[in-house]
């Protein structure tokens, strides 16, 4: 039985102009729900320009340190399917460059950023389903694959032969997604019209070396939150398409990615085992928000000087 993690990666209480109160979710068109904490309003651009500057600093810092630095930058479900954007809504210019003004950052700084919004919108149309749950904040395992495969091609000629081999996924299968983090953010009167979903998934198998169910420290590295989660598919596909193991770092819901890379660079599993390269994964909704928000990350905020010390500290 598959059991996939139901939480929601940084939901912030920013309040409705008209209504006084943050609606989470937007009701789109066709079954689909969209988180309403992914902004799609004007004005946002320079906090993004500013939180992107900020990553790829840190970011620099890593690369110059020997580590290769991949980041997984998940566009939003609205930029991959704005078709089913409720009636009268919109993406201002600020958020449609969103995406793009990150990756260039990072790219800049030194990191690999596969452009997985264009590979997305690129090939949604032929697709036997849609890249997201329609009424759940993830991705679906098929497309985490191909992310994940996308990853493996840009970081995978630098790395030397692993002597143990990677995950070997097994068939495709059908299975039943029961539970849905937006749909369960709506009025119960209304979670009844999102029905179970149906999705394709490649079996885990068990008790095998490359599969990495926890933290565990190799020379490949993940940071994320429950995307990158094994149900989902995108650390055992990594694992596979590199033939060697894939190590997990997860930290979910408010950790956020400012918190979740320090605390890594700080922790045991950095000492225990010097990565050759970390893939981190961002979600691109995250991207207006400077670590010091504590009404975004709640405890785990920090002064954005404290995220680079912190780095520095760590890499000496």
């Amino acid at each position: 039985m598959l059991v996939l993690p139901l939480a929601a990666p940084g939901l912030a209480p920013a309040a409705s102009a008209q209504t006084g109160r943050f609606d989470p979710v937007l009701v789109g068109r066709e079954g689909w729900l969209f988180a309403n904490w992914e902004s799609l309003r004007p004005g946002i651009l320079p906090a993004v320009r500013r939180v992107s500057a900020l990553l790829a600093e840190g970011f620099g810092l890593i690369a110059r340190a020997g580590i290769q630095v991949s980041v997984a930058l998940v566009p939003t479900r609205a930029r991959i399917y704005p078709e089913f954007l409720p009636a009268g809504t919109t993406i201002s210019p600020d958020a449609e460059a969103r995406y793009g003004v990150a990756r260039d950052a990072f790219r800049a700084a030194g990191a690999i950023v596969p452009d997985m919004a264009e590979h997305f919108l690129r090939i949604k149309h032929g697709a036997q389903e849609p890249v997201f749950f329609l009424a759940d904040t993830h991705w679906r395992p098929w497309s985490a694959y191909l992310a994940a495969e996308e990853h493996a091609r840009a970081i995978g000629p630098a790395l030397p032969a692993s002597a143990r081999p990677g995950t070997r996924l097994g068939a495709w299968g059908n299975l039943t997604f029961r539970e849905h983090i937006l749909a369960n953010l709506l009025p119960p009167a209304q979670r009844a019209a999102y029905p179970p979903e149906r999705f394709r998934v490649r079996a885990l198998p068990p008790a095998q070396g490359g599969l990495l169910d926890g933290d565990t420290a190799e020379e490949v590295m993940v940071l994320g939150d429950s995307f990158a989660l094994p149900n989902f598919g995108f650390t055992p596909m990594l694992s596979m398409a590199l033939n060697r193991p894939v190590g997990l770092f997860h930290r979910t819901g408010n950790h956020g990615h400012w918190k979740r890379l320090t605390d890594y660079l700080e922790g045991e599993l950095f000492r225990t085992r010097r990565p050759r390269a970390i893939i981190i994964l961002i979600l691109e909704g995250n991207l207006e928000h400077m670590p010091d928000q504590a009404a975004y990350f709640g405890p785990n905020a920090m002064p954005p000087a404290q995220f680079i010390s912190r780095i520095r500290g760590a890499l000496a």
